[in-house]
């Protein structure tokens, strides 16, 4: 079956102000790293340590997007105010705890849903307008981190994979 012309695009939500920011297209690679966290008891006598489960560790995910304004890919000249914006505090946070940055859903058609908060953002900026000097062409690596919302169990990720929230 051939790949759509048009996927569905990659959406980041700010789950405080609901901003959306649709990417223009799929990025071409997703990592995600998942770590699983031991307490390493070492009896006496023993000729090895006991590992002992402490917890599974909030996923970690980083994918990199493309913009290119000469392509006419339809991207937003607020992308990058969109992103940065995702990573501050708002100005009408009432306590420390709603001070944090908001929590961003990530929403990737196909491959995942999950609640996330950015943890990095990595500009690359590659070409330059000679009209105005603005940036015509930049990557963007995007790091986030799972906020489960409820503890996980193995049968619900085997159940529902990366559709979580």
């Amino acid at each position: 079956m051939a790949e759509t012309q048009n996927p569905d695009r990659v959406v980041l939500t700010n789950m405080t102000s609901l901003e959306e920011l649709a990417l223009p297209y799929r990025p071409e690679e997703l990592a995600r790293a998942v770590t699983i966290a031991y307490a390493r008891n070492a009896p006496l006598g023993f000729s090895h340590q006991v590992m002992q489960f402490q917890l599974r560790e909030n996923e970690k995910l980083d994918f990199t997007f493309y913009v290119d304004q000469e392509s006419g890919a339809p991207v937003s000249d607020d992308a990058t105010k969109i992103l940065d914006a995702m990573t501050a505090s708002s100005r009408t946070a009432h306590n420390i705890a709603s001070g944090a940055p908001p929590e961003v859903q990530l929403l990737w058609p196909g491959v995942l849903l999950m609640r996330t908060r950015i943890t990095s953002l990595k500009y690359s900026y590659k070409r330059f307008s000679s009209f105005n000097g603005k940036p015509t062409w930049f990557s963007v690596t995007v790091a986030l981190e799972e906020t489960p919302q409820k503890r996980m169990w193995a049968e619900d990720i085997r159940t529902k994979g990366l559709f979580r929230l």
